[in-house]
């Protein structure tokens, strides 16, 4: 099936293929991950904002980086709301770890109480969207959000383009091949 072999070089897998198109067409939404410690900090974050309204839905939830990690690599949230200082594997630990393994293609935000220049020099080389001190200010995650899911979609155009340039090249290939077109 000459399908199979193209589509490890567009994305990780067909069902990765799937969702983006059900995205592009707006039948899906961005899933985020939420990773704090304190229990009352996850659950204000659930409320602070109808996520839904732009585009995101909390999908999962962890209390320290080590089960993050684990969730992120068995469902690939789209976004991963982190703390810094955490017990087992802190947050910037956490985003390093995601950045290195080559299946997990999350933004990341880090909130945390520091505010550390240092954490957030670090933070931003590993591609942190944004630095956001507690307590978070319901505009600065919706200004947040807003950006992202641009960013989201845009991917997600990209990735649906380039499927319907395979796809399409793929399909004139076959009929030249058979003798339809010449």
């Amino acid at each position: 099936d000459s399908t199979g072999d193209w589509s490890s070089d567009v994305c990780s897998s067909d069902l990765y293929l799937q969702r983006i198109m059900l995205e592009v067409r707006g039948d899906i939404l961005y899933r985020v991950m939420i990773v704090d410690d304190e229990p009352f900090v996850r659950k204000g974050l659930r409320s602070l904002i109808n996520w839904e309204s732009y585009n995101f839905s909390i999908c999962y939830e962890a209390d320290n980086g080590r089960d993050a990690l684990k969730l992120a690599k068995d469902f690939r949230p789209d976004l991963i709301i982190t703390d810094i200082k955490m017990p087992e594997m802190d947050g910037l630990e956490l985003v390093k770890k995601c950045v290195e393994n080559a299946d997990i293609e999350s933004k990341y935000i880090i909130l945390t109480g520091f505010s550390n220049f240092e954490y957030a020099q670090r933070s931003m080389g590993y591609g942190v969207c944004n630095y956001i001190l507690k307590p978070v200010e319901e505009e600065e995650i919706i200004e947040t959000l807003i950006k992202l899911n641009k960013e989201l979609d845009l991917k997600s155009e990209k990735i649906l383009n380039k499927f319907n340039y395979v796809d399409f090249t793929t399909k004139v290939l076959e009929r030249f091949v058979n003798g339809y077109i010449e």
